[in-house]
């Protein structure tokens, strides 16, 4: 959770005030902890909580929360971009002021053609090249100390703050303590927090699953109590700051603008950032270029695609079978066949690239799993071009793993073709970032947007919305189990598509009436609660159009 919004936080605080900062860091880490909680019991057994969503509210969530997926890791790459762009300006500058290259007049070096709009370009001459490489193993194995950067900026960030307010005192007069603009810093405080799409890969393999929630309190309890350190130390320390050029006191949106260029810890900082979002970047922008793939790709044009759906079959015929051996245990001749036909199709070699009529018919011969059981979209043996194969765009997107992967073959990561896929969904995807980068480095407005958006969705809204509807059909179960206590129960009662009310043939007794009124005022106790919930969530996003 600690990242790119840390520089931010200081500059959240002043847009919100100290008091409202420091109850908002609070309040929003203990809401989007339970939420947090939420996905990890209700997406017990799945890999994704997506695939929970899909199947509890519909296709259409499993593509909201792949979207939003793609939506937050874009603008972490944007703030990304610009950091890291701010920061190599900010380090040459400081090399040559080391160097006595200073103006007298302004005390700091002068103008040269290596300017801030011009840094951005370098980022990406020297960033392009590492988003395409395969292989990224060595950049995993770097990332693991990234901690080591984010411990040394939040130092750096409260030894600054402090150090600057301790020598002349705090003037309280010119502190903020509430102010109007309070959604932005929610916007900014529900990316801080947001780590819920990877919630339930953290907490799989617990070792004791019933500690999973003190573990998740712990956690986001920390990162509050960073944040607000941070927050308020950094906010203290440079609130009456006047940038250069403007007329009134303001943070800046990147708190290491705040500092000068030949500040020994500032330059350390500087280095540090820069080493560890040029590490994490390539890692990123293929995670998110995955995501966007996958979504916009059918799978007969994915690289694997024939591999993919074999595998899918594989797995749902598999689990058909389990279901029916527990229901009636006799001979599944027709689902065995079926087992069979698969396990067929996923033993089929695949012919090369460029027998298989994929559309990539330029790219190298495709590896195991390239589609060969579709129509060629261009006959070579006829002199007129076929017409395009249709789109299958009912089908949703593969899914790693999930639900309905089986244990001994789970479902392959799809893969993609270099030239016709990867590369034009690179240049769309950096040259976005290195647009905003060059021209709107305002990192501030990027990251409260991006998490008013991500936190409607993937914070405030799947969660809550799966978690009313598991309490319902809990509600139904109950009053089901009720009413059988006075009358004979249809075995279907208990189901979510129940049409008429369950009425029992004879009066209830003062425990059933009392068990179910009680049942009842909770049920809408909870819907109401959560409800605020998502309308907090529409709220936000909303109110950011307006600050």
């Amino acid at each position: 959770m600690l990242g790119a919004t840390l520089l931010s936080v200081p500059w959240a605080f002043g847009q919100s005030g100290l008091a409202a900062g420091i109850v908002s860091v609070f309040l929003l880490g203990g809401l989007t902890c339970y939420t947090a909680w939420l996905i990890i019991r209700n997406g017990k057994g799945y890999l994704d909580f997506a695939e929970k969503c899909e199947e509890t509210l519909g296709r259409w969530s499993y593509y909201a929360a792949q979207i939003v997926s793609v939506v937050v890791l874009f603008g972490a790459l944007i703030s990304y971009h610009c950091i890291i762009s701010a920061n190599l300006f900010s380090i040459v500058e400081a090399i040559r002021e080391f160097s006595g290259d200073i103006d007298p007049a302004t005390g700091h070096a002068p103008p040269c053609w290596f300017s801030a709009q011009i840094a951005p370009l370098f980022v990406f001459g020297f960033l392009f090249p590492l988003t395409l490489v395969r292989d990224l193993k060595l950049l995993v194995r770097l990332s693991s100390f990234g901690i080591v950067p984010v411990v040394f900026i939040t130092f750096v960030i409260i030894f600054t703050g402090c150090t600057t307010t301790v020598p002349g005192g705090i003037n309280w007069k010119t502190v903020t303590w509430v102010n109007m603009e309070l959604p932005e810093t929610l916007g900014i405080l529900s990316l801080a927090f947001f780590v819920h799409n990877l919630t339930l890969a953290f907490f799989r393999n617990a070792r004791d699953p019933s500690t999973n929630g003190r573990n998740l309190l712990i956690a986001f309890l920390i990162n509050a109590v960073i944040y607000c350190s941070v927050g308020a130390i950094g906010y203290i320390g440079y609130h009456d700051f006047t940038p250069q050029g403007a007329a009134a006191p303001a943070i800046l949106d990147n708190y290491l603008k705040m500092l000068p260029e030949t500040n020994i810890l500032a330059l350390a900082a500087r280095v540090a950032l820069l080493l560890q979002m040029s590490i994490c970047f390539p890692l990123l922008f293929k995670m998110m270029r995955q995501y966007f793939l996958t979504l916009v790709l059918p799978v007969k044009w994915m690289k694997n695609g024939a591999l993919i759906r074999a595998t899918t079959a594989l797995a749902k015929a598999r689990k058909a079978q389990q279901e029916q051996s527990k229901v009636s245990p006799g001979n599944p001749a027709d689902l065995e066949s079926g087992i069979d036909s698969a396990q067929g199709a996923l033993d089929q070699p695949a012919r090369p690239a460029s027998e298989s009529g994929s559309i990539n018919a330029s790219a190298p011969a495709a590896d195991e799993g390239t589609e060969s059981d579709t129509a060629p979209l261009i006959d070579a043996s006829d002199s007129t071009p076929a017409p395009p194969a249709p789109i299958d765009s009912s089908s949703p997107p593969p899914k790693c793993g999930g639900a309905d992967a089986s244990e001994d073959q789970p479902a392959p990561e799809p893969e993609f073709y270099l030239l016709s896929q990867v590369l034009p969904a690179t240049v769309l995807f950096f040259g976005a970032t290195l647009m905003f980068a060059m021209f709107y480095p305002n990192i501030g407005l990027v990251l409260r947007f991006s998490g008013a958006f991500c936190g409607l969705v993937y914070i405030y809204g799947l969660p809550v919305l799966v978690e009313m509807l598991v309490r319902r059909r809990r509600h139904v179960e109950f009053r089901a189990a009720v009413l059988a206590g006075a009358q004979p129960v249809r075995p279907e009662a208990a189901t979510l598509d129940e049409a008429s009310p369950l009425v029992p043939a004879g009066p209830l007794g003062p425990v059933e009436r009392t068990a179910l009124s009680r049942e009842q005022t909770r049920y809408w106790v909870h819907f109401c609660l959560h409800g605020l919930i998502l309308l907090f969530g529409l709220s936000l996003l909303f109110l950011q159009f307006f600050f």
